[in-house]
């Protein structure tokens, strides 16, 4: 309801300005227009503070944790997150298959599966601020083990943009059990109807592992804008979301 009241201030306010404008007297007006521009200003500061500290408190308010169990894996999220992409059924894994050239150049058949869950966006501006994780999983056709060396950077979908730059890597395991975590930050562009063409610095907390044969690709991915709140308390929780991933 509050935040109604100030959209409707606002939109009071933006009506009022236009209209001074236009008006014979837009002189007389001049110091009402600056002081009722001065007042919008601040309106869609207050607004836009409301919505980053309302997605922060959120955060910090995620006491309760869900175990999300599925095909090949299960891992947490916070309790308020929501499906954002998986099979037509909405409790399974969206699977279809791929083909790529090995170092070889001979032609090999995955099958890719996805899955997204994230934070819930009702309007455009929650779309811009969403925090997510995406797990990606890669398994032969032919039932032959896949390999992290086979997979990462070499298939687009286990890669990243050229954008994307690492902050901090860390590797360990051994072979058939390799695992590597990434860091990595950047500037994507974005497009909105009603803003058109904008930037947005995001970061992505990235895992690869392989085991059981499969190579899987867990993505936790945010907005700096969003991040930027508490940089240590969402650190926290991608790392949170990551050492909870479990293979079966």
């Amino acid at each position: 309801m509050r935040n109604k009241k100030i959209a409707f201030i606002i939109n009071q306010l933006e009506f009022d300005c236009i209209y001074k404008l236009n008006s014979p007297n837009v002189i007389e007006n001049m110091s009402k227009i600056l002081m009722a521009v001065m007042l919008l200003l601040s309106l869609h500061t207050f607004a836009e503070t409301k919505v980053s500290m309302d997605l922060m408190v959120g955060y910090q308010n995620h006491k309760e944790w869900k175990t999300l169990d599925y095909e090949y894996y299960t891992f947490d999220v916070p309790s308020e997150w929501v499906l954002r992409f998986g099979n037509e059924d909405k409790i399974s894994i969206h699977k279809r298959n791929i083909r790529f050239p090995n170092d070889k150049g001979e032609v090999v058949e995955y099958e890719l599966g996805t899955l997204v869950w994230g934070t819930e966006a009702r309007n455009m501006e929650e779309f811009k601020r969403i925090v997510a994780v995406e797990i990606r999983s890669f398994r032969k056709t032919s039932n032959a083990a896949t390999f992290l060396s086979e997979v990462e950077g070499k298939i687009p979908e286990a890669s990243w943009p050229e954008y994307l730059k690492v902050i901090n890597k860390e590797e360990g395991g051994t072979n058939g059990k390799r695992w590597k975590t990434y860091l990595l930050k950047g500037e994507s562009n974005g497009y909105s109807v009603v803003e058109g063409a904008f930037k947005s610095l995001v970061w992505d907390y990235k895992f690869y592992t392989e085991k059981n044969g499969m190579v899987y690709c867990l993505t936790v991915s945010m907005p700096d804008a969003v991040r930027s709140s508490s940089a240590s308390e969402y650190d926290k929780m991608a790392r949170r979301i990551i050492q909870s991933f479990k293979v079966k």
